[in-house]
C-alpha cells in the first residue's frame, strides 16, 4: 500500500468562496487571490516532498490534521487544556473548506480528480506549531493495525513496552521527537525547493532558530 504524507507550513486556511463581478452586462467568477496563494503553496510542499502521482484508478483515503496556535488572549490554564486537547479548537476555517482546500490543490499533481477519494479523516486541534499535516494513501486491505484518528499514520507498535502492554506515554514522546525531525527536514527541503525555483542553488550550510526553545539547526 503506497501512502504519501507531507506538511505545510502556516495557519490552516479553507477555500473561500468565488467572487463575481459584473463587467459589461457579463457576470464572472473567479477564486480569491488568496486561496489561489494557499493552494499553490499546498502544491510546492507536496511536490518537494514526493514527485509520485497515484494511479488514476485507485480509492485513496485522505487524512488531515489541522494545527491552530493557541489564542494569544487565552489564560496558562486555558492554554495548557488548549495543547493538552482537553478545550477543541472551533475557530475558522470550517472543516469542509479546508478539505476542499487540499484536495482542489492536489488535482492533477498528486492524482487524476479528488474524486478517487473514498475515505476522508479530518481532525481541527491546537498546537505550538501552526501547520497542516496531510496524508494520501491507496484503499486498505486491513484495518486491525489502524491506530486512532489522532495518531494516525504511526506505528502502533511503538505504544507498547517491552512487556507488550501498551504505553502511550512513552509512545507519545517518540512520537514527539520523530514528527519534530520530521517537521525540519520536510522544511528544509521546502526551502531548497523554492531556491531551485527562483532560479539559485544552495551553496552553503542552512542554519535555523527554533524561536519556542532557542535551539539551533545546522
Amino acid at each position: 500500500m503506497k501512502s504519501v504524507e507531507f506538511i505545510v507550513p502556516g495557519k490552516p486556511q479553507g477555500k473561500g468562496r468565488p467572487r463575481v463581478v459584473n463587467r459589461g452586462g457579463f457576470s464572472r467568477a473567479y477564486t480569491p487571490s488568496q486561496t489561489v496563494l494557499y493552494e499553490n503553496w499546498i502544491r510546492t510542499c507536496y511536490q518537494s516532498s514526493t514527485d509520485y502521482r497515484f494511479p488514476d484508478d485507485t480509492p485513496l483515503e485522505m487524512r488531515i490534521v489541522a494545527r491552530f496556535a493557541v489564542p494569544k488572549s487565552y489564560s496558562a490554564k486555558k492554554r495548557r487544556a488548549c495543547l493538552s486537547g482537553d478545550i477543541r479548537p472551533t475557530c475558522k476555517s470550517d472543516m469542509d473548506n479546508i478539505v476542499k482546500c487540499v484536495a482542489d490543490a492536489l488535482n492533477g499533481i498528486a492524482y487524476r480528480d479528488d474524486s478517487r477519494i473514498f475515505k476522508l479523516i479530518v481532525v481541527k486541534e491546537y498546537s505550538t506549531i501552526e501547520e497542516l499535516r496531510v496524508q494520501i494513501s491507496e484503499e486498505r486491505k486491513s484495518f486491525e493495525r489502524e491506530v486512532d484518528q489522532e495518531n494516525w499514520g504511526e506505528d502502533i507498535e511503538k505504544y507498547r513496552n517491552a512487556e507488550g502492554y501498551a504505553d502511550p506515554t512513552a509512545g507519545k514522546l517518540f512520537e514527539a521527537e520523530s514528527l519534530e525531525e520530521k517537521r525540519l527536514n520536510e522544511l528544509i527541503q521546502v526551502l531548497k525547493y523554492i531556491i531551485r525555483l527562483a532560479g539559485f542553488d544552495l551553496i552553503g550550510r542552512i542554519t535555523l532558530l527554533d524561536k519556542r526553545t532557542g535551539r539551533k539547526y545546522f
